[in-house]
């Protein structure tokens, strides 16, 4: 906490917005401010430094795993595990033959971000559908104007060609806010997750931003992080004036630097509401 406290009291020496946007070191970044009536106003983004540039989406791309799949399936909806959806990396807390509902599997990618629970819930949907889970992505990224913007993988895992934008990240994140199930779980801090089958148990899982999750401000969201992409946050946010908004911080030199930029950003934005967009 002592340096969210001096990066704050840098903040409130910054004269102005372009200040604040000097003294962050995430490489792109922007908030899309949802008005009190849910009208997403595109035209007056707020802090924004390179919102075009395609990027590496990291773990970020769950969000529209978690879209996709409740479309396509109910939250109580059984899925038993399988060895192909045994990958590495985050949130690797499930085994072959657990038996665990979409509604857990989601929040176990909301938070601890289980790459797992991501390849079961897309592997589900293309059981139920008979469709392409990438597919289903890439169409729904088109519906949602997500034009920059191209999946690979439901997971997040390192592919080059699997891009996104900011710009287009705000679209996704309105989206999230919009689906009441998603902006439910996406919110929470902590969770219990059940598992049935021959392992039954109970798993506990947190977070993997808690230190933004316990702000007064901070709705919901998703982090992502990936080598040398960097570390990437998207939150739905309180402002001021019944405003709510969501901000993405995208390539932050580590997870302390992006949870600071992110504070620094919003910090800043409930203090004033209406700025120009700022891309440098």
């Amino acid at each position: 906490m002592d340096n969210i406290d001096s990066f704050l009291r840098a903040v409130r020496r910054a004269d102005g917005s372009d200040g604040l946007l000097s003294g962050l070191a995430a490489d792109y970044f922007g908030v899309l401010p949802i008005s009190p009536a849910g009208v997403a106003d595109f035209d007056n983004l707020l802090h924004c430094r390179q919102i075009t540039e395609q990027i590496f989406p990291a773990s970020l791309t769950k969000i529209m795993t978690a879209l996709v799949a409740l479309e396509y399936l109910k939250l109580d909806h059984q899925v038993m595990i399988i060895d192909d959806d045994l990958v590495i990396g985050s949130g690797y807390n499930l085994k072959t033959g657990d038996i665990i509902s979409v509604e857990n599997l989601i929040i176990n990618m909301m938070l601890p971000s289980s790459n797992i629970a991501a390849k079961a819930v897309a592997r589900a949907v293309t059981e139920v559908s008979g469709l392409g889970f990438v597919s289903l992505m890439n169409d729904k990224a088109r519906q949602l104007g997500m034009t920059a913007t191209v999946f690979k993988n439901p997971t997040g895992l390192s592919d080059r060609q699997q891009l996104s934008t900011v710009l287009d990240l705000m679209r996704l994140g309105v989206a999230a806010v919009k689906h009441r199930d998603l902006a439910r779980l996406w919110g929470l801090s902590v969770a219990t997750l059940t598992i049935t089958g021959a392992n039954a148990r109970s798993i506990r899982v947190a977070s993997s931003f808690a230190a933004i999750k316990d702000m007064p401000w901070c709705l919901g969201g998703k982090s992502g992080s990936f080598s040398h992409w960097g570390y990437h946050l998207l939150c739905h946010v309180r402002l001021k004036s019944g405003y709510t908004g969501i901000a993405v911080v995208l390539k932050s030199p580590s997870s302390e630097q992006r949870d600071l930029d992110m504070i620094g950003i919003v910090n800043n934005l409930s203090q004033q509401y209406h700025y120009p967009c700022v891309d440098g």
